[in-house]
């Protein structure tokens, strides 16, 4: 029996659909990209820690691990002063908090998706800020930020293995490498071509879309892999390719992150070179202001008096917008602070702690630092 030349071309084109079928994007491997890991290759950040200790004990204390926090689990968490007026949403209303270091967010889930609040709390300044107060409603959590704040995020499930930025966010799935017990079987960055190394970190400093338009990250990316298959930055110049384009927005961002700060120090993953964690503020920003033993002197205070550069340097808010250098995704938003962002009426910090002065006095006290030589008491 003969088919019509049609009926045959469909039937083909129903053969080759078939192993599609309900099979979602973790598994399908098209237009240069590779299946995402199984979740069953993936150890979490704990398991490394045995064999790890040191590393593990840095990243514990960075960004990426404190990203976010279940405020349900441990209500601590929450580091926002819910006394202060007209926040617009209860303390006992968050579920999730997102960062602990300069500002902290707070997710909120309504219906079936997490919602981040139009409200941040300024750690440094301990006051509240507007935040995307007009469209945090049309921006959920699970298509414009988790690809980023978890450990291989699947969207056609929506697992993860870790609502944390883990071990295995950089060097890939460990299983492998866990149960083999030596050095292989795992991507160690530093090994990489310098590429693809810039790539692992350029996947979420750098804004951009998945190839559908859909996500905010790119859906499906591990370490290895080559990132311009997953992700489209955004600004990107005419007639230029992708790969050059997101080489290009994150070698800007890094390049104002300062020549003082390597790699390592982004990670919190301290070399044998250097095993000392700061363990303050004031050290964390001496990795670039190096005054050593004349902070004092830049003070203006007796070095008996315990001083940190929050005290003085009062956060303000500034707005950012969709330049190449101050978002929130890049390293340099992290790292080096907008000249604009800190209060420069100094005056306003010193009545703080000298409660019986005004602040024209305070002013007063701050002209007469010639230089900053002379230390008052």
């Amino acid at each position: 029996m003969t088919f019509p030349k049609c009926f045959v071309f469909l039937v083909k084109m129903l053969l080759c659909l078939i192993p599609l079928l309900g099979v979602g994007i973790g598994a399908i491997a098209s237009n240069g990209q590779s299946p995402l890991p199984p979740r069953s290759d993936y150890v979490g950040s704990d398991a490394c820690q045995p064999c790890h200790q040191k590393e593990y004990n840095g990243w514990k204390n960075t960004f990426h691990s404190t990203a976010v926090k279940d405020a349900k689990a441990d209500p601590g968490a929450i580091l926002g002063d819910f006394s202060q007026p007209s926040i617009g949403f209860a303390k006992d209303e968050i579920e999730f908090t997102i960062g602990a270091h300069w500002n902290q967010r707070y997710m909120k889930k309504i219906g079936s998706e997490y919602y981040i609040l139009p409200k941040s709390w300024s750690i440094s300044s301990r006051k509240w800020e507007n935040h995307n107060v007009w469209g945090w409603q049309k921006q959920p959590y699970g298509k414009y930020c988790i690809g980023c704040h978890t450990t291989r995020f699947d969207p056609t499930d929506k697992s993860y293995v870790e609502h944390k930025i883990g071990c295995e966010a950089c060097h890939g799935p460990g299983k492998a490498h866990a149960a083999a017990n030596d050095g292989k079987n795992i991507i160690n960055p530093s090994k990489l071509g310098s590429v693809e190394m810039e790539m692992i970190c350029a996947s979420c400093h750098v804004r951009g879309k998945d190839p559908s338009g859909e996500y905010f990250f790119p859906v499906g990316f591990t370490p290895g892999k080559n990132l311009a298959n997953y992700y489209v930055p955004d600004k990107m110049l005419p007639g230029e390719g992708i790969s050059d384009a997101i080489l290009r927005i994150f070698r800007a961002w890094w390049g104002n992150a300062g020549s003082e700060v390597a790699e390592c120090e982004v990670c919190g993953i301290y070399s044998e070179r250097d095993s000392k964690k700061p363990k303050s503020t004031t050290e964390y920003c001496m990795g670039c202001h190096k005054y050593g033993d004349k902070y004092s002197k830049h003070t203006n205070h007796n070095p008996k008096t315990t001083l940190e550069c929050f005290d003085c340097h009062k956060k303000v808010e500034v707005a950012l917008d969709d330049g190449e250098t101050d978002n929130v995704h890049s390293i340099s938003y992290f790292l080096v602070h907008k000249k604009t962002c800190y209060d420069k009426n100094y005056a306003k910090a010193c009545i703080a702690c000298h409660s019986t002065w005004s602040e024209n006095k305070a002013g007063e006290w701050l002209s007469t630092w010639k230089g900053r030589e002379a230390i008052h008491e």
